[in-house]
């Protein structure tokens, strides 16, 4: 087991950057951001482009003339990219929950039935999943309940409160959760509603049977990709394991491209988002990208996007 690393002041950790041949024009400027931002944040998260290649017992050794403005450049657009991802994640995200809410009320509310999405009955048969997730649903409004006053009106007037106001509530891995456990019609009524829209704004023509595992593959990873901005982590560099993408290139037309890569969620935002979303997406990307092009020198722009998966040629055309 390593020592445990010792408190080091501010000017403590510029002098270390400096001894690993890390280049600080101004010292009081990089201590202040420091100050703001976290040594960990900007240095152990961003430093890995600018690294020399070393075996790993080597101490780390920025490239020659690597400057801490660079890092701390790629630390803003990093966060930048963030903004703009959850963003338009959100804009789907309530897309989806109002779109789920209306078509399982719309079919299983039934008698004036508006908790129906507590019954276990209209479901698939995954008996344990489904009851675990009428569970999260109750004790979400139970807590709801204490503080929203929206939750506390319909309990109060109603004795129930209807879909449509729940997932109001309930985070976007829920939804996604849920739309796991719906039965098989269900499941592909409500995923067609997304390639059907996208085929007739794209005027795409395609014989494509589009699968829901696909999609469901498609929701996880932009719940991931959520939460990762929600807490601010790294994510240009973020790596994909075992996505299902075929579909969506397919569909799309978009076929060379790293499936381990950011690039799959822009792919996956040019599908569920509308046309006039996405092309508004894209646009701050671009813009983005032309804001940050200039701002390194130890390492080229287009390396960065490499890191993302993005060859800029395809990627306007996308």
């Amino acid at each position: 087991m390593k020592k445990p690393k010792e408190f080091k002041t501010f000017k403590e950790q510029i002098e270390i950057l400096k001894s690993r041949g890390l280049v600080i024009t101004d010292e009081q400027e990089a201590i202040e951001i420091l100050k703001k931002e976290n040594y960990y944040n900007i240095v152990n998260g961003y430093k890995e482009l600018f690294l020399k290649k070393s075996s790993n017992n080597e101490e780390d050794r920025f490239i020659e003339n690597t400057n801490f403005n660079e890092l701390y450049s790629l630390f803003l657009f990093d966060r930048e990219l963030r903004t703009i991802i959850l963003k338009y994640i959100l804009i789907f995200e309530r897309d989806f929950k109002t779109t789920i809410a209306y078509n399982f009320s719309k079919k299983y509310n039934k008698d004036n039935r508006i908790d129906s999405y507590l019954y276990p009955e209209n479901y698939r048969d995954d008996y344990i999943d489904v009851l675990d997730f009428i569970s999260v649903i109750n004790k979400t409004i139970v807590a709801k309940n204490k503080k929203t006053e929206y939750i506390k009106h319909y309990i109060k007037e109603y004795g129930h409160v209807p879909l449509w106001v729940v997932v109001n509530v309930l985070s976007f891995g829920n939804m996604v959760y849920m739309f796991r456990l719906l039965k098989d019609d269900d499941r592909n009524n409500i995923m067609l509603l997304y390639v059907n829209r996208f085929i007739e704004q794209n005027n795409r023509e395609t014989k494509l049977w589009f699968r829901d595992d696909s999609f469901i593959s498609l929701l996880k990873v932009l719940n991931i990709v959520r939460n990762i901005c929600a807490h601010e982590e790294r994510m240009y560099n973020k790596r994909f394991y075992r996505i299902a993408t075929k579909d969506v290139s397919e569909l799309l037309g978009y076929s060379i491209y790293d499936d381990s890569k950011l690039i799959i969620v822009f792919m996956f935002l040019k599908l569920v988002l509308t046309s006039e979303h996405f092309y508004l997406f894209k646009n701050e990307i671009i813009k983005l990208f032309r804001k940050f092009s200039d701002k390194f020198t130890t390492v080229l722009f287009n390396e960065i996007l490499d890191e993302m998966g993005i060859n800029m040629k395809y990627f306007c055309e996308l």
